[in-house]
């Protein structure tokens, strides 16, 4: 699964928005994405039975962050919890595991 996040999000009084003002997030707008973590979900189709999904983020410089995060479920409805500090292409492959870490 390939996510291209943009997303909206209701604004908590920042600059001239009002308080739930809906915002677009759309191109990295520095003004609500300034290097801070924001937390969103992704959704997982419902019939998988995997546990979690390795994460690939692919920034706009070539770069790619890969990590892994749990799916969680909750009724008949699964989704991912991603955090980052900018938007661009999200890539969701379902895995049953966690490699272990090499220290």
């Amino acid at each position: 699964m390939t996510f291209e996040v943009h997303p909206d999000v209701a604004a908590s009084d920042v600059g001239d928005t009002q308080v739930g003002e809906a915002v677009s997030l759309q191109n990295n707008n520095s003004q609500y994405l300034n290097g801070n973590n924001i937390g969103f979900s992704l959704p997982v189709p419902s019939d998988v039975t995997n546990s979690f999904v390795k994460v690939t983020h692919q920034s706009d410089n070539g770069k790619s962050e890969v990590f892994y995060s749990r799916i969680i479920e909750a009724g008949n409805i699964k989704y991912t919890n991603v955090n980052t500090t900018h938007f661009s292409i999200f890539v969701l492959e379902l895995v049953y595991s966690i490699p272990p870490t090499n220290e």
